[in-house]
């Protein structure tokens, strides 16, 4: 009579294993699913968070290239307003080391051109 209660209990308690392996197995299953839409929309936010981010740089690109701008053209009227003379002056100074520049550099690559053509026949 023991050995068949026992034989019983052993039974029902494999029987409970086998279904609590099953509920497991389910649960696990149920689990990776839960994982792969959390990866989707960890995902789906990173990707919109890189949006916001790269939208919200370009603003502020925006905003710091208006703002210097605005110093810039602060700067130039109040230059203009204290001394417009000297502004001219500073202008014209400018306007003839960019020209002297830009003759310098002409003549710097007429001259490579030339050696170019004439001693190493390019």
């Amino acid at each position: 009579m023991l050995k068949k209660e026992l034989e019983a209990k052993n039974k029902h308690l494999e029987d409970r294993v086998e279904l609590l392996s099953i509920e497991l197995n389910k649960a696990r299953i149920v689990a990776d699913e839960w994982e792969s839409e959390n990866t989707t929309l960890r995902q789906i936010e990173d990707a919109r968070n890189d949006e916001e981010y790269l939208y919200v740089k370009k603003m502020r690109n925006r905003q710091d290239v208006e703002w210097d701008r605005s110093i810039i053209a602060y700067n130039m009227r109040r230059v203009w307003d204290n001394d417009s003379l000297r502004a001219f002056r500073m202008n014209e100074k400018f306007n003839y080391a960019l020209t002297v520049n830009h003759i310098l550099q002409s003549a710097s690559l007429m001259l490579i051109a030339y050696v170019l053509y004439n001693y190493l026949g390019v």
